[in-house]
């Protein structure tokens, strides 16, 4: 069949007998060599493009992957018929746009397949942000900000410490492979649901709950691209849980933060906490309105510091040692009968450990006996407690 692009248009002759290498004469019939040394992705017809319409988008991971330029013609006629891609199977999509994301180049790729339009065809989804405008502590429309995070994150990256002071072992976990790729997914789509979420009082742009709604419309994406399950829910979660880090590090220089808001955080993100707070840095660093509170950036690097030390001194322990009860303790000694009820006087029980309120068996039954009691009285039903 016709090759995509010039540079993958070259040959070299073997030998017949031995299949080996018969001279250094390259075949290059199309001036591939030449493109090669100018880094250049150029189609040799663009009949070759409609043949097979993935290589739309195979344009754009060349020029990730290898740091090549798209020719200009080949990028025109690329928008000029961007629309052929939906002809292409999603799982050959899904694979391409994952070299691009795992690329060093991923937030710059994404931003020129957005100018010649097939970004929007990928992911319709992501024009509803173009020109929502956002509070004063934005600089940018909304998919402005969103691509921003995502150059902020390619940025972040090979030096979390620089931003995270005294914390670069916390990260080593994702500093490459799949969660790297997944994070930065994270960090294109954190605000999918703030046009959903937009509201304009007087002069005040709110996106209350765009996390939660923004994590649904994702779903709807992976599940269009045919996303494994652990990476849609993974994606999913750091979209859900992205507010988080910005609402604690508020409580924490208002009030200060419990042990029980820490382990409330590190039970949600799981082992993407790390991830989260990532995520949260390259979403402060893309937003430089004139109205961002100053210091966001140091003080969420100082919220994962007592968030993780929380974490060492007090959860941790917890967790790696048997519980001081069980359900059975639940039904023998205090008569309760098995149900939902259960896991919130065990959970409940956890945290008072974590708070420091309870440390031996005796002093969980007490604290059991007493929770028991109070909820019977109230309730004025023995062995309820809800």
């Amino acid at each position: 069949g016709q090759r995509d692009f010039t540079v993958n248009a070259m040959a070299v002759p073997l030998a017949s007998e031995t299949g080996r290498l018969a001279s250094l004469t390259v075949i290059d019939p199309l001036g591939g060599v030449a493109d090669l040394g100018q880094k250049l992705i150029k189609t040799p017809a663009l009949l070759n493009l409609w043949a097979d319409p993935l290589r739309l988008l195979r344009a754009y991971r060349f020029s990730a992957t290898l740091g090549f330029a798209i020719e200009a013609q080949t990028e025109a006629a690329i928008a000029a018929h961007g629309e052929l891609l939906t002809k292409a199977a999603r799982e050959r999509v899904a694979y391409e746009l994952g070299l691009i994301m795992a690329s060093p180049r991923a937030g710059q790729t994404i931003s020129r397949m957005a100018d010649s339009g097939l970004l929007w065809v990928v992911f319709p989804e992501l024009a509803a942000e173009r020109g929502l405008n956002q509070p004063a502590s934005h600089h940018l429309d909304v998919f402005g900000h969103s691509l921003e995070a995502l150059r902020c994150l390619e940025k972040i990256l090979p030096a979390p410490e620089a931003y995270f002071s005294g914390q670069g072992g916390l990260f080593s976990e994702i500093a490459q492979g799949k969660r790297v790729v997944l994070l930065k997914w994270a960090a294109l789509f954190h605000d999918l649901g703030k046009p959903k979420s937009y509201r304009l009082a007087g002069e005040k742009i709110t996106f209350y709950n765009h996390d939660q709604a923004g994590a649904k419309i994702f779903e709807t994406i992976a599940e269009r691209l045919h996303w494994p399950r652990d990476d849609r829910n993974r994606v999913a979660r750091l979209i859900a849980l992205h507010m988080w880090p910005f609402h604690l590090s508020n409580a924490r220089l208002r009030t200060g933060i419990s042990r029980k808001a820490c382990l409330r955080l590190i039970k949600a993100a799981g082992d993407d906490l790390a991830s989260l707070f990532l995520l949260a840095m390259a979403d402060s660093l893309a937003g430089q309105g004139v109205g961002k509170p100053p210091g966001m950036e140091e003080n969420l690097a100082l919220l994962l510091r007592e968030v993780h030390g929380v974490d060492v001194a007090h959860i941790q322990p917890v967790f790696a040692n048997p519980p001081l009860l069980t359900g059975h303790d639940l039904i023998e000694i205090f008569a309760l009968k098995p149900g939902p009820s259960f896991k919130k006087i065990l959970d409940g029980l956890l945290v008072a450990q974590v708070e420091g309120l309870v440390s031996n068996r005796e002093q969980a039954l007490a604290w059991v006996k007493m929770g028991v009691y109070e909820r019977r009285a109230k309730a004025g039903a023995a062995g309820e407690y809800v």
